[in-house]
């Protein structure tokens, strides 16, 4: 009898570790964000049968894994049917496809969608074509790459879907982003509290495409929807790579045919069309020593100057002039503030907002393989639950690097002296009391220091020691006639290049798969021996009885 609960107990130890590791094929959390309220009872994602003339490998349009997708050719043509009512199409996509177009087969209505480019796009069929019909035609005369489709019934919108509007007409805050992902590291805090708690206009620019990696893509705009920013992002066109000086990486981007003048003008160009009050950039020492980072600090440095002068940076010049009231650079030693993410609101649901950059962070699947993960959630021994927890490259520290309105006197807000555009046409700007730096720092620091403040971690990986794993499957079918049930796997060509992905890559999905693989494979092998060995040790109890 004890041979025989001994190994029932180790049983159900067994089964309580598997159960503690996530299943070797989930990519990532299925409901990501928070989403806006719709009127009445809750949406619910219909039960759809997808045909397509011009797609392939149709399953992979509602497989609920956004590293896969469908293929469409020019002038492909998708049919969506589902009964009780279509309310809404919400669409996900590798890349823009362009404007296309949605009909009512019943009724002949017709109306354009995907205008704005955006990658991940809500329709509302009520409005477009002024009614929830059963059955869509929707035609692309570009063609797609469909990641996912669903449709969903009026009511509430679920928590997930991403309702975007269009880039700010005029920013209170603009944030400058080298990478996919730095938005909630190094910023951590200051996206959730500007956008939500205070309802500011918050807009995100970003440096880096990551436009061979659309795994990055969709985790951009997750990470972004679930810390409250609701105008889409401006994406640069610039290709990723991981470089541990400025001149690499100014050396890369002049083989892909980009200058340091090109990333000036992008950035200047941003400045004129959003006219922000106040901009954030990040470390001049690229925090960890990234000669991206320090690229693109050092350009927003010269864009803040090129964007006041009408001699400068003509492709913006129908924008008009604008000289940014306030900038700030992360760990900018100068008029330094620390700023205290930790104060816990309702309105984001009694959360700090470092917490929600937290989640935000956690969007980023594929980058949580590496030191990013440990330095801002820490460990299970020592967990960060703070942002003030944080010393190497602290989120709260940040340097007033430009001012027209005078020195920070309280400390602890970027917008000190200044009122949000919903409040006034005219910001009052007097004659700047800082002068700005003339030439920033553009050199990384000797020794990068990559570890949290809570416990060593390893460095951050560099070209000569990236992990040797598989990118992630992506797979895409052949544009042909099918349907969702019958279509086969036919990979298309992978166009990425390999140089274009920065430090982390879309590797890390290739290595967390097998490396949850491996635990199930190894814990189903233990159980299997478990299973074949418990009848000879209830035997032996019996024996020794």
């Amino acid at each position: 009898m004890k041979a025989f609960c001994r190994s029932a107990a180790v049983l159900l130890l067994l089964c309580f570790l598997l159960g503690a590791f996530p299943h070797p094929f989930a990519l990532a959390e299925e409901g990501p964000a928070a989403g806006e309220p719709g009127p009445g009872s809750p949406s619910e994602v219909l039960s759809v049968k997808l045909k397509g003339d011009g797609f392939s490998g149709l399953k992979y349009a509602e497989d609920r894994d956004e590293g896969t997708r469908s293929g469409g050719a020019e002038n492909s043509v998708l049919r969506v049917t589902a009964t009780g009512g279509i309310r809404y199409l919400y669409f996900l996509f590798d890349m823009d496809p362009g404007s296309f177009t949605l009909r009512d087969p019943e009724t002949g209505a017709s109306a354009r969608a995907g205008q704005d480019g955006f990658l991940h796009l809500l329709t509302d069929l009520s409005s477009l074509l002024g009614r929830a019909p059963d059955a869509v035609e929707v035609r692309f005369p570009k063609g797609c790459r469909l990641t996912e489709v669903y449709a969903l019934s009026d009511g509430t919108l679920p928590s997930w879907v991403q309702a975007w509007e269009k880039p700010a007409e005029r920013a209170d805050l603009l944030v400058v982003s080298t990478h996919a992902d730095d938005e909630q590291l190094f910023f951590a805090g200051m996206l959730p509290y500007y956008a939500a708690v205070r309802g500011y206009s918050v807009q995100v620019v970003y440096m880096v495409s990551h436009s061979g990696e659309p795994v990055r893509q969709h985790e951009r705009l997750n990470g972004l929807w679930t810390v409250g920013i609701r105008h889409y992002p401006v994406i640069g066109p610039f290709p990723d790579r991981y470089s541990e000086s400025m001149k690499d990486a100014l050396s890369h981007l002049k083989k892909k045919g980009y200058t340091m003048e090109d990333v000036v003008a992008f950035l200047a160009g941003n400045i004129r069309r959003f006219r922000p009050l106040v901009v954030a950039g990040q470390d001049f020492r690229g925090e960890y020593g990234h000669g991206q980072h320090i690229v693109c600090a050092s350009a927003l440095a010269e864009a803040l100057e090129a964007a006041a002068d009408p001699g400068t940076c003509k492709g913006s010049a129908d924008l008009g002039t604008w000289s940014v009231p306030k900038a700030y650079f992360h760990l900018y030693d100068k008029n330094d503030i620390t700023m205290d993410w930790d104060e816990p609101s309702d309105k984001l649901g009694g959360k700090t907002p470092f917490q929600v950059s937290q989640e935000g962070f956690a969007c980023h699947v594929s980058q949580r393989i590496y030191w990013f993960e440990q330095w801002i959630f820490g460990t299970s021994r020592h967990p960060v639950t703070k942002a003030s927890q944080i010393e190497r490259y602290s989120p709260c520290r940040w340097g007033l690097y430009r001012t027209l309105v005078g020195p920070d006197e309280a400390g602890n807000d970027l917008f000190e002296h200044l009122v949000p555009w919903s409040e006034t046409d005219d910001p009052v700007i007097t004659e700047p009391m800082t002068e700005p730096v003339t030439e920033p720092i553009t050199e990384p620091v000797t020794e990068p220091i990559t570890e949290p403040a809570t416990e060593p971690v390893t460095e951050p990986v560099t070209e000569s020691a990236k992990p040797a794993t598989e990118p992630a499957t992506d797979p895409v079918g052949d544009p042909g006639t099918e349907t969702a049930e019958t279509s086969e796997t036919c990979p298309a060509e992978d166009t990425r290049d390999p140089e274009e992905t920065d430090r982390e890559g879309t590797k890390g999905i290739g290595r967390r798969w097998k490396d949850g693989a491996a635990v199930w494979i190894a814990g189903g092998a233990a159980l299997l021996a478990l299973t074949v060995s418990l009848p000879v040790i209830l035997l032996r109890g019996r024996k020794r009885k």
